[in-house]
């Protein structure tokens, strides 16, 4: 016969009115308890024999997953980046208030970023030639980056103005 044990320090029994053991006809004192809401938080401690044991860890979940379940199984970690090789576009201004092309076309492109690292204004931009009124402004003396969201990177080619020949500028592309 199997001993199961079913303790609680803080209730009597009579505080588990819904512990219903049911036959299975075997005639073993075997079957299946069923035990509600209310009681099954009122129990402490659960004690079962390895064969019960066992029966209990074959259970699938069906609903959300207890933090005991958790720590049985490994849980998959997405990763979430890629390693890179970052290709340097850094430079200077070649012609004082000319665009001048910063990255070229590039399907496989994933990221860029421009640092303007000089005391005038620079701005770029990917839909045509960079001016003093269009692009993106890079606000001058101030180490202004800006970094094309990865979700929505262009792969046209990106052109960046100076107003004075000599302003430098970092950049990465990958």
């Amino acid at each position: 016969m199997t001993t199961q044990i079913i303790t609680s320090a803080s209730s009597p029994p009579s505080a588990f009115p819904a512990i219903i053991p049911t036959s299975n006809g075997g005639g073993g004192g075997g079957g299946t308890v069923t035990i509600d809401g209310p009681s099954l938080a009122a129990l402490e401690t659960i004690s079962l024999d390895a064969a019960s044991l066992a029966a209990l860890e074959a259970i699938t979940a069906t609903g959300p997953l207890t933090d005991a379940q958790l720590r049985a199984t490994a849980v998959p970690v997405a990763v979430i980046g890629t390693p890179v090789t970052l290709i340097d576009k850094s430079g200077t201004i070649t012609a004082a208030g000319v665009a001048q092309v910063l990255a070229v076309t590039n399907a496989a492109r994933r990221g860029l970023w421009v640092q303007n690292n000089s005391a005038g204004d620079m701005r770029i931009n990917s839909t045509g030639a960079a001016s003093a009124t269009a692009g993106i402004a890079l606000p001058g003396g101030k180490n202004a980056l800006y970094e094309y969201p990865s979700h929505g990177i262009t792969t046209a080619a990106i052109s960046i103005w100076g107003a004075t020949l000599g302003q430098a500028f970092q950049a990465r592309e990958w």
